[in-house]
């Protein structure tokens, strides 16, 4: 083969995984990229640490209670390409291309400003963001949320509630509200 363009690192959206890429990765690669698409942590075929009995790897300084985190998973990116695709300072690559969809685009753009010296350009498909707004909360908010995601997450209540949700059709519904676009 030819020369590598540099490495293209894939990063899915929410309820997604690596699949999500198995369209677009074979015509990156065919560019000439070296394609990388790997599950968040808690996602997909990865590890799934319990968060109730877990520490968390990476706090995020907005929502301490939280295990999965934007600045976690950016700090699994960066960790991956540095160690796994060879991206850095004096390695075979300088920097990365990264492209997102969804949420993936929260961490595509948290890698890029934790981790500048390896992130060439970040390409944002169909971006949430919605994580970034957390300081856009009313003051009277900000002590409720934490406290109804501990119930939710440590009560018998939590159970009852995402047993009552976890239905086929609501989780249709609350797809079409984050991806209102049909999908082909």
């Amino acid at each position: 083969g030819g020369s590598s363009r540099g490495v293209a690192l894939l990063i899915h959206g929410f309820g997604g995984n690596a699949e999500h890429w198995r369209k677009n990765a074979p015509s990156l690669a065919a560019a000439g990229f070296e394609v990388y698409a790997i599950d968040l942590l808690g996602y997909g075929f990865s590890s799934k640490p319990d968060p109730r009995t877990t520490l968390p790897l990476t706090l995020d300084p907005s929502m301490p209670e939280r295990f999965y985190n934007i600045h976690m998973w950016a700090e699994q990116q960066a960790a991956f390409l540095q160690e796994v695709c060879g991206v850095g300072p004096g390695k075979r690559h300088e920097s990365a291309l990264v492209i997102t969809n969804s949420i993936g685009s929260s961490v595509g753009l948290q890698l890029a400003v934790e981790f500048p010296h390896l992130v060439k350009a970040a390409f944002l498909l169909d971006p949430s963001l919605r994580m970034l707004h957390v300081k856009n909360q009313a003051p009277w908010e900000k002590p409720f949320v934490p406290a109804v995601q501990w119930v939710l997450r440590e009560t018998s209540l939590g159970d009852w509630f995402f047993g009552a949700v976890a239905k086929p059709q609501t989780v249709q519904t609350i797809l079409r509200v984050i991806y209102p676009a049909k999908p082909e």
